[in-house]
C-alpha cells in the first residue's frame, strides 16, 4: 500500500465555523415546564430528554413551541428514548394539523455528568454526540439540540442553564457511518474508528496530526437562544412523566382556564394529545379541533360538549 494510498483513507477533522441556523427560540413556557420538572422531581440527579416542534422562520431561527417527551429510562449517565412508538407517530401528525414538524432535541445533564464535564473541562460526553448527531442526520440541517443543566453557582445557589448546539456536518456523517466510538469510561473524547478498516490505528488527522481521539467539542457548533411566547400554552400534565393524566386533570385544566375563549383552553398539546387518545374522538374529529386551535376559530359546540362530559363538566 502506497502513502498515498494510506491518506485517501484517512479522515481530515476540520472545525465547522457556523451552525446551519442562525437562533433558536423557546417558548417561555415550554421551556420553563421541561425544567421544572427536572429541577423539582429529581434536582437534576438523572438525565431527560424530549423532541423539540415548531418550525423554521424565513431568518433561519428555530422556533420552538412545544416539546414531546417520549417514554424513556433516564440514569445519572445513560438516556434511552423509545422512538418511533404508535404515540410518536401520533405526535407528528397532531403537530402537522397545527403547522409544527420535529425541528430538534433536548436533553439535559445530571448533576453528576455536569460536574464530571465541567471537571474535564469539556461540555458533552460521547454517547451525547452520538444521540445529537444522530437526531440531526434523522431530524435535518435545521435540527439543533438543547443541553440544559443545573449549575451551582457561588452567590446564587442552583441555576439552570440552557445551551444549543448543532453538530457538524462532518460529525453527522461519521455518527451514521460508525466512526465515532465511546471511551471507557465515557467522558469528553471520542476513539475514533474507520469501520471498513477498524486495524488501522490512526484513521483521522486533526491539526495536521495523525490520530484516533478527537474532542467532541470539536465537532458542536454554539447556536444562541432567544425565547417567544407562542400560540400554545402548556397547563395540562405532559405525557409520559410520573405526574398523572386523565379526567380529573383534564376538569382542572379548564376550569381553571375558564376565563378563556375554550378555543385557548384547548391550545395545548399535551392535551391535545391525550384527547386523541380518548374513544369518544376520532382522528377526523382531531384534526378539525386542530383546525381551530392553527385558525385561533371558535370550537364547534358539539365538541365542547363531548369534551366537558369527558371531563364531568355538567352543561
Amino acid at each position: 500500500m502506497t502513502l498515498g494510498d494510506v491518506m485517501a483513507k484517512v479522515v481530515k477533522i476540520e472545525r465547522q465555523e457556523k451552525p446551519h441556523v442562525s437562533a433558536i427560540s423557546f417558548d417561555r413556557n415550554a421551556a420553563n415546564v421541561f425544567q421544572s420538572y427536572l429541577q423539582g422531581a429529581f434536582k437534576f440527579s438523572i438525565k431527560r430528554g424530549g423532541l423539540l416542534y415548531g418550525h423554521v422562520d424565513d431568518d433561519k431561527v428555530v422556533k420552538v413551541d412545544f416539546i414531546y417527551e417520549p417514554p424513556q429510562e433516564g440514569s445519572s449517565d445513560k438516556l434511552l428514548l423509545q422512538r418511533l412508538t404508535p404515540e410518536e407517530q401520533q405526535v407528528d401528525l397532531l403537530a402537522q394539523l397545527l403547522g409544527y414538524r420535529k425541528v430538534g432535541f433536548i436533553f439535559s445533564q445530571s448533576v453528576k455528568a455536569q460536574k464530571a464535564a465541567a471537571d474535564g473541562d469539556y461540555i458533552i460526553n460521547s454517547d451525547e454526540l452520538i444521540m445529537m448527531a444522530a437526531m440531526q442526520d434523522e431530524i435535518g440541517e435545521h435540527c439543533t439540540t438543547a443541553l440544559v443543566t443545573m449549575v451551582e453557582e457561588a452567590e446564587t445557589g442552583p441555576q439552570v442553564h440552557f445551551e444549543a448546539f448543532q453538530c457538524s456536518d462532518l460529525a453527522v456523517r461519521l455518527v451514521r457511518e460508525g466512526w465515532v466510538v465511546a471511551r471507557d469510561p465515557v467522558d469528553g473524547v471520542s476513539k475514533m474508528v474507520n469501520p471498513k478498516e477498524p486495524d488501522m490505528k490512526q484513521p483521522v488527522m486533526l491539526n495536521n496530526r495523525d490520530t484516533d481521539e478527537v474532542d467532541n467539542d470539536f465537532f458542536l457548533c454554539p447556536v444562541s437562544i432567544k425565547d417567544h411566547e407562542g400560540r400554545l400554552i402548556t397547563s395540562f400534565p405532559v405525557e409520559n412523566r410520573l405526574t398523572p393524566q386523565g379526567k380529573t386533570e383534564l376538569r382542572e385544566h379548564l376550569k381553571r382556564l375558564t376565563a378563556r375563549p375554550y378555543v385557548e383552553r384547548l391550545s395545548d398539546f399535551h392535551l391535545l394529545l391525550w384527547l386523541a387518545k380518548q374513544p369518544n374522538l376520532d382522528p377526523n374529529d382531531m384534526a378539525l379541533l386542530c383546525e381551530a386551535v392553527r385558525e385561533h376559530r371558535p370550537v364547534l359546540e358539539g365538541y365542547r360538549v363531548i369534551i366537558d362530559s369527558i371531563a364531568g363538566i355538567a352543561q
